[in-house]
């Protein structure tokens, strides 16, 4: 009797652990603390269940082609030009965080899937109040709206935040959708205005236009017109503030002269890449840009074609899973977030296998969502909340 209460007991500790991980993205105020939180609250105790971890990977096989990403790319490592035993340490150390990542949001999602919803609905409340503060507090201090926001708490990085709180109000504009009560609706679809209106603020581009897609994906066509009366909103604003659009267009042209130069570095090593050691910094036309821009890209310079299609495997199977289980649904949820994050991943993004930072939330979160989902469905659990209308109103 003891034992079978102590497993449910552990699994909902583990539960408001892993809450507390993705709250602290807008909670913590510096990011080596809430680095510092994840490897004790919660990928110690999977790596202290490690059958768990294994019996995770036997469920799904599908999760082994995630692996198999990860563990190719930690072992692009060893020959990278100027590898060192300690840095190869660290990127598998990287590979074993994501890892770990997975298998957490498997544990707490598998063991209650409403749970999971609620927690989301929760935290979407948080990023919207949050934000609101956000832009309150810095435009309270810098001029408005030139100045581009930096979110309190530790996403000081403008544009991975823009991407961060795009996600959440793509959640929110989800909740608004599907939640029967008509306070709830109003309540999500205000924080989806919060949310919207914070990535604006931050200048984010490839927050704005993954945010649009994934919301036209999202709404299909009748929300075709809300999206219109957004974008024409935005325009209005660029119209009556140009130096708003000046901060939108920062840095644009540079895109295809970074992406040119990292494919040729890439063609030099075109099956297995440059190892995944391999000095990011791109030199061209005079100036020194830290990365690649594009995780794709990044992806087939460090692993080759063969970190690529593994990559691009991956988001397929994904991408598969997602619309059927949209379709079982008739609704647009889990394909509109695995797009989101695609297109996220495509302009900004560099190495994918890192520390816990903003890419977690709207690249690997959603990822790990499509597949154990997909799962928990064959297995007959749903994530399917009771204040939610039926599936078919959701469309």
């Amino acid at each position: 009797m003891t034992g079978s209460l102590r497993m449910p007991a552990f699994s909902t500790v583990c539960f408001w652990l892993y809450a507390g991980f993705l709250a602290g993205y807008f909670l913590f105020p510096e990011a080596p603390e809430h680095y510092r939180y994840y490897y004790l609250f919660v990928l110690l105790p999977v790596l202290l269940r490690p059958a768990q971890a294994l019996q995770t990977l036997r469920d799904d096989r599908a999760l082994w082609l995630v692996s198999g990403y990860i563990a190719y790319m930690v072992a692009t490592a060893l020959w990278s030009t100027n590898f060192q035993w300690a840095e190869f340490a660290t990127v598998a150390g990287y590979g074993v965080l994501v890892a770990g990542f997975f298998i957490a949001t498997d544990s707490v999602y598998a063991s209650a899937p409403e749970r999971f919803d609620r927690m989301l609905r929760m935290l979407t409340a948080l990023a919207a109040l949050v934000g609101l503060v956000s832009i309150l507090v810095w435009y309270a201090e810098h001029p408005f709206p030139h100045a581009r926001l930096r979110p309190i708490s530790r996403m000081s990085h403008e544009i991975l935040a823009g991407c961060a709180y795009g996600f959440f109000a793509l959640l929110a504009l989800h909740f608004h959708q599907c939640s029967r009560e008509r306070w709830l609706r109003f309540g999500f679809m205000l924080a989806f205005l919060v949310l919207t209106l914070t990535v604006i603020f931050t200048q984010s581009r490839t927050a704005l236009v993954a945010l649009i897609v994934a919301a036209a994906l999202m709404t299909g066509r009748r929300g075709m017109i809300s999206i219109a009366v957004v974008v024409l909103a935005l325009a209005a604003l660029v119209f009556y503030q140009p130096a708003l659009w000046d901060g939108l267009t920062r840095s644009m042209p540079f895109r295809p002269v970074i992406w040119d130069t990292v494919l040729q570095q890439a063609l030099d090593h075109l099956w297995f890449g440059t190892g995944y050691l391999s000095d990011t910094v791109v030199a061209t036309d005079g100036r020194t840009f830290v990365h690649a821009h594009n995780a794709y890209l990044a992806t087939l310079r460090d692993g080759g074609l063969i970190g690529l299609a593994l990559l691009l495997w991956m988001l397929g199977v994904a991408a598969l899973r997602a619309w059927r289980l949209d379709r079982i649904d008739s609704r647009v949820y889990y394909l509109a977030l695995l797009v989101y994050g695609a297109v996220c991943a495509f302009p900004d993004l560099d190495r994918l296998l890192t520390r816990p930072k903003e890419h977690w939330l709207f690249f690997w979160l959603p990822l790990a969502l499509v597949m154990i989902a997909w799962r928990c469905r064959q297995s007959g659990k749903s994530s399917v909340d009771q204040d939610q209308v039926p599936s078919r109103e959701c469309m």
